[in-house]
């Protein structure tokens, strides 16, 4: 996933902070690849539709 889509890395790693403040417990690592997929997911179905 890093090496494919690093953006969505990036961006899944954010949401798991704010998710992990939010829920008061820690994200695995499983956890947040599974965030990375659906976001480059969301953004190759949003370059799609454009």
């Amino acid at each position: 996933m890093q090496l494919s889509h690093p953006q969505a890395v990036t961006c899944a790693s954010r949401l798991a902070s704010v998710l992990e403040l939010r829920l008061g417990a820690p994200l695995t690592d499983d956890e947040v690849s599974y965030l990375a997929l659906h976001v480059a997911r969301l953004v190759g179905e949003h370059h799609a539709a454009q």
